[in-house]
């Protein structure tokens, strides 16, 4: 994104996380987690990749919440999931959501005004060597016409 001349703004929840991301980076990186976003139509775009994975499934809602509203009408959003069923820990006591199929379509839907959302699924290798299944979502907030209808 950088090397494409985007603005960055950079958080990570894991203060090790952060500092290796200032140190690819060269930027100030927060360290703070989703829940923290209180912006309000501020942001082009928020990248999640690999990162809304460690969030509570209760409390997802809420957070897409957050994204949806922090980010201006037009605005893309971009996250993945490892798709199964409740949540897991993995070897080290990590923590990851692991929403089906239907229950990720379902936290988008009652998010906000999402233009089409798009959904990838896909096979990722584990650390484990194996692999999981999941969904790359792409989905942008909704433009508002001159009308006060969306778009």
């Amino acid at each position: 994104m950088l090397a494409r001349g985007f603005d960055v703004e950079t958080w990570d929840g894991c203060a090790a996380m952060a500092c290796k991301a200032r140190e690819r980076t060269g930027l100030p990186v927060r360290v703070a987690t989703f829940d923290a976003l209180n912006a309000t139509e501020t942001y082009d775009a928020i990248w999640a990749h690999a990162s809304l994975i460690h969030e509570r499934l209760e409390t997802l809602p809420r957070t897409l919440a957050c994204i949806f509203r922090a980010l201006r009408p037009g605005g893309w959003h971009f996250a993945s999931y490892m798709l199964g069923t409740g949540s897991v820990r993995d070897r080290i006591g990590r923590y990851y959501n692991c929403p089906s199929w239907a229950e990720l379509t379902e936290l988008y839907a009652c998010t906000g005004a999402w233009m089409p959302v798009e959904v990838e699924r896909r096979r990722e290798p584990t650390a484990d060597e194996g692999s999981e299944l999941w969904a790359a979502v792409t989905a942008r907030k909704a433009i508002r016409s001159s009308c006060g209808t969306h778009s």
